[in-house]
């Protein structure tokens, strides 16, 4: 169970849900999210898309959703203990808006 102090104010709520996101702030070493990156960058080229299964192949991941303000953001959103699958799947996707993609 996570600690209350790391839930969702009602403030945060009501941005994810105007929003669709909101942006955690974690105190992970800075190079923690490169080092991630590099590893599914590196997943990408050699194999592709890797569909599912992507949290075995770089257990670094489970740290991030281990993080308590994390844990407390997907409960807060999610309004239920994260549990996650060894079949995490992957998307890429370019948040760019263009004429074309006005999404």
């Amino acid at each position: 169970m996570v600690d209350k102090a790391y839930l969702l104010n009602l403030e945060q709520i009501q941005d994810f849900i105007v929003n669709g996101y909101i942006q955690i702030h974690a105190d992970f070493p800075a190079d923690l999210h490169g080092d991630i990156y590099q590893q599914i960058e590196e997943v990408f080229a050699k194999e592709g898309n890797p569909g599912n299964n992507l949290l075995p192949r770089i257990p670094e991941i489970q740290r991030v959703f281990e993080h308590p303000k994390v844990c407390g953001a997907l409960i807060g959103t999610l309004e239920a203990q994260n549990t996650l699958w060894d079949n995490l799947l992957t998307s890429r996707w370019c948040p760019i808006t263009t004429a074309e993609n006005p999404y």
